[in-house]
């Protein structure tokens, strides 16, 4: 059913309708009254179509939060919703920030932590729908670079360089490529950004370009982050092409470097109900080069509008009292400067730091020949005693072997008269200490004879040592 609209069939302001001189006075009255009674039939026509039962949802309407586009369509949900708050049922999504208690709204709103791979900045705030007070968790994620590093080279050679490769072109063709068919990324359809910068193009060269699964994009200007899809393998093919006007100038170069290639559906699908991350490219500009980067987990608390106070550390760092390492190795012991500086010691290096004497002990026997001993440590005061006493005996006769005493760099010695072919000599035997080599000498000629009196190295003398170093 449709409402008309009253329409007149004559108007006086037409004279073919109402002449203005009627002889018949029955007709002038049939003419005072057409117009009145049209109206009164226009009148009761709507009344009659008011008056039908379907009349309701003919009535257009449109209301705040409710669907209805008709009167009986209104009322219909309006009177959907009333049964269900009489039966103590919340209609789903009614119930704002604004209808909830102060003292609820302190304990609910904000209560849970916000979880995001993204961590919070200036513009989370109140008005924004983030109260002071609220938590926001950054969870630990991890992302792999799933690039290759090998590629399939076409009309020219490739290099490796700092961080990337150089395509060379050969002149023989007026392009040169480079490829990769990546496989098994992923399923069908995830979403993949993959970095890839160029630098120091050839001058000679017209166009540069990567293709992502046969969609091109332009490198020309320098590069970035791209987005794309898997394709229906879970695959990538990728193909970098650097092209000349002609093929004897096809011998240019062009460095590309950053390369990296991020499953982002699959990074986000390992997290559990975590907001997404709401800028891979930045992300990714910010990580390249790496292989796998993780990163840690974030805990932060507003504390002014706009103003988020970090709470919790994966690893504590120095500046908060912890040691900024996720991990220590054994046997090192701390150390920290005047500037708050914090590194970890070997137990050498506490000693040397500290500047610690420590003692050890070792022995030796006896050669009566010129040596050198090569000692485990260098010594700042070494002292050398023979383990049978100060006394030895050679050929029934006493020979001193008193402890000998000796700094780094010193030299302690005895003298005896020998005999030689010529009748008697005086010669000496010295020990001395450089570093760790300690050496015994004799100074005289090769026709001395007693060669038992070799200072602290007497032929078949044991003989102890103690080193403090």
């Amino acid at each position: 059913m449709a409402f008309e609209k009253l329409q007149f069939t004559k108007s006086w302001t037409n004279a073919q309708d109402f002449p203005t001189y009627e002889p018949s006075e029955a007709q002038v009255r049939a003419d005072l009254q057409l117009l009145h009674d049209e109206a009164r039939n226009g009148l009761n026509k709507l009344v009659d179509a008011l008056n039908d039962p379907t009349a309701a949802a003919q009535l257009p309407f449109q209301g705040q939060g409710l669907e209805a586009d008709s009167v009986q369509a209104a009322i219909l949900e309006v009177y959907g919703a009333v049964q269900s708050a009489a039966a103590a049922q919340i209609v789903n999504g009614s119930v704002t920030k604004e209808k909830l208690a102060d003292a609820l709204l302190a304990r609910t709103y904000g209560g849970r932590p916000w979880v995001s791979m993204d961590t919070p900045g200036a513009d989370q705030k109140p008005d924004t729908d983030f109260p002071i007070g609220q938590v926001w968790l950054r969870p630990s994620f991890t992302v792999e670079n799933l690039a290759g590093s090998q590629w399939s080279v076409s009309g020219g050679t490739v290099e490796a360089v700092d961080n990337g490769w150089k395509l060379t072109g050969n002149g023989s063709v007026v392009t040169a490529s480079l490829s990769q068919s990546l496989k098994a990324l992923g399923t069908a359809g995830q979403k993949v950004f993959v970095s890839l910068r160029a630098s120091d193009p050839d001058s000679q060269m017209t166009s540069l370009t990567l293709s992502l699964n046969g969609a091109s994009q332009d490198l020309s200007t320098g590069g970035g982050v791209f987005e794309t899809a898997l394709d229906s393998a879970g695959g990538l093919a990728l193909t970098v092409t650097a092209q000349w006007p002609a093929a004897s100038l096809a011998v240019g170069s062009v460095t590309l470097t950053h390369f990296a290639v991020v499953n982002a559906d699959a990074v986000e699908a390992r997290l559990t109900d975590c907001r997404r991350l709401s800028d891979w490219p930045a992300l990714l500009a910010s990580l390249v080069p790496f292989t796998t980067a993780s990163l840690p987990r974030e805990v932060y608390i507003q504390t002014a509008p706009g103003s988020w106070h970090q709470t919790g550390f994966e690893t504590l760092p120095i500046s908060r009292g912890g040691t900024g390492l996720s991990a220590l190795a054994a046997d090192q012991y701390l150390k920290t400067t005047g500037g708050g500086a914090m590194g970890f010691l070997s137990k050498e290096q506490v000693i040397g730091d500290l500047g610690s004497l420590r003692m050890q002990t070792g022995s030796y026997t006896g050669t009566g020949e010129d040596r050198t001993l090569t000692l485990p440590l260098t010594p700042k005061l070494l002292v050398i005693w023979p383990g049978a006493g100060p006394t030895s005996d050679y050929n029934s006769k006493a020979m001193e072997d008193n402890p000998i005493v000796l700094g780094n760099g010193a030299a302690a010695g005895e003298l005896y008269t020998g005999s030689t072919s010529g009748g008697t000599t005086t010669y000496s035997n010295t020990v001395s200490l450089s570093g760790s080599a300690l050496t015994f000498r004799r100074n005289a000629g090769s026709s001395v004879t007693n060669p038992a009196t070799k200072y602290g190295n007497r032929s078949g003398v044991a003989y102890n040592w103690a080193a403090v170093y």
